[in-house]
């Protein structure tokens, strides 16, 4: 028997086996379910787990962010003096 490339599974079926094993079925049960082999679905599990969606729905679930704290401020000397004067009302813009 010749070994022959087996075909791709749609995007519809593997939403639904992958939706199916997050929702507690099985692998060896979800398998013949849906036609599929059991290291297919335990290949498409790790790639959705380490998907950078994975990663974002995790970090937001953990309440995890990439933002510069406040304690990280630049390295460089503090302004002198006080806030800019205003120019409201100034002679500067006042025309003649």
């Amino acid at each position: 028997m010749a070994w022959t490339r087996g075909q791709a599974y749609s995007q519809d079926l593997r939403d639904r086996v992958l939706a199916a094993v997050d929702s507690g079925v099985a692998v060896r049960q979800a398998a013949p379910t849906f036609q599929a082999s059991i290291s297919y679905i335990y290949k498409a599990l790790i790639r959705h787990r380490l998907s950078n969606g994975a990663i974002w729905t995790a970090a937001n679930r953990l309440g995890l962010s990439f933002k510069k704290k406040p304690a990280r401020q630049r390295a460089r000397s503090a302004r002198r003096g006080g806030p800019a004067p205003s120019l409201a009302g100034s002679a500067a813009l006042r025309r003649p």
